[in-house]
């Protein structure tokens, strides 16, 4: 029953805005996401669970290598080592693993199986229902946690590799969590037909020890990487477009909200199907109203003008929303103030003459 720890290094090329690059070192940005998985064929949980909590630890002393690809057979990879990566440091305190190992057992109570995955098989297409989500598939979610979570528990981080290597040379990264000598040549075995995931075994020194790194090969790069080639609606910044009239429409659907409830208010003085015959066609004629031949005016209306009807609706409400307010305040008792004869606003702003003075 060995237990194969599985190390899972995702990395994806970061846009050239987001970070700024030295003119006299150029660099490429790249952003690493880690997690860690336990296969077996058969369930050894508390072992499958230290292995967690070793890796947890490890992770805060994660170094990276790079490797140039030096053979590459059908269905194999043989890299040479080339050198070590520049890595972005995170602000301290970082997170304490032993937190989110807690986590990690508080969301696998009820699981005969959590921390090993046994005789698994390597299928990303294959959704993963919540309720039987594993250790590994949770850890594996830290890719899609907000920032800085992952940063904080060293499982996610931002590589500086040098522009030379990746313009010239197809390259993969590989983990370490100590700092002793990394491995000079490391083998690696495709996982799938078109030979974009591979598994390399190495010592990885550190806690971890021999164990297997699932990762990619990172492509030599052809010019800057702008938010717009991933998604149209970005800007070249990394922001959202936003349409030149969207406050516009936003005060406008606001003022609609406030008012919509109200469109109600006056239906029987607007209502699309009067009683009186004499005043039906007109009313017809001036909302577009259209009534199919043969079917019941009840069941089938067509309106060529609703947006007309709405918003006579609105502005005969507002009308009387306005009048009724003008009349409330007409009818308020008006209290008496001096010797005025009228009410106005003269005789509410000047202040009553004073008494001469006996000086």
């Amino acid at each position: 029953m060995p237990l194969d720890p599985i190390i899972h290094c995702v990395i994806d090329r970061e846009p050239t805005t987001f970070h700024a690059s030295d003119a006299a070192k150029p660099t490429v940005a790249y952003a690493v996401n880690l997690s860690f998985e336990v296969a077996s064929d058969a369930a050894d949980e508390a072992a499958s669970e230290a292995m967690f909590v070793a890796f947890l630890s490890a992770a805060q002393a994660v170094q990276f290598q790079i490797y140039l690809i030096e053979d590459r057979p059908p269905g194999k990879l043989k890299l040479k080592h080339d050198s070590a990566v520049e890595r972005v440091p995170e602000a301290p305190p970082l997170g304490n693993p032993s937190d989110l190992r807690g986590w990690l057992k508080q969301q696998g109570l009820g699981t005969s199986t959590y921390w090993t995955t046994v005789n698994g098989t390597w299928n990303p297409d294959v959704a993963v229902d919540a309720d039987a989500a594993a250790a590994t598939h949770r850890l594996r979610a830290a890719q899609g946690w907000n920032a800085p979570v992952g940063h904080k528990f060293a499982l996610t981080h931002i590589l500086r590799i040098p522009a030379a290597i990746v313009l010239a040379n197809d390259i993969v990264v590989l983990p370490y969590f100590d700092a002793g000598e990394p491995a000079r040549e490391v083998n690696g075995e495709a996982l799938d037909a078109a030979e974009t995931v591979f598994d390399f075994k190495y010592s990885m020194l550190g806690t971890i020890g021999p164990a297997g790194c699932r990762t990619t090969v990172v492509e030599k790069i052809i010019g800057d990487l702008v938010p717009p080639d991933i998604d149209p609606a970005l800007t070249a910044d990394g922001y959202l477009k936003v349409d030149a009239d969207a406050a516009n429409v936003h005060r406008l659907l606001t003022w609609f909200e406030a008012r919509a409830a109200s469109l109600l208010a006056i239906d029987p003085a607007l209502n699309a199907r009067r009683a009186d015959a004499e005043k039906d066609e007109p009313f017809e004629q001036l909302f577009g109203l259209r009534v199919t031949p043969g079917v019941p005016p009840a069941e089938t209306f067509h309106w060529g003008s609703l947006v007309w009807f709405v918003v006579a609706r609105l502005v005969a409400t507002r009308t009387g929303r306005r009048t009724m307010r003008q009349a409330s305040r007409a009818s308020r008792p008006r209290p008496w103030r001096g010797p005025c004869s009228t009410w106005s606003s003269r005789c509410r702003t000047r202040p009553a003459p004073k008494p001469p003075s006996s000086r």
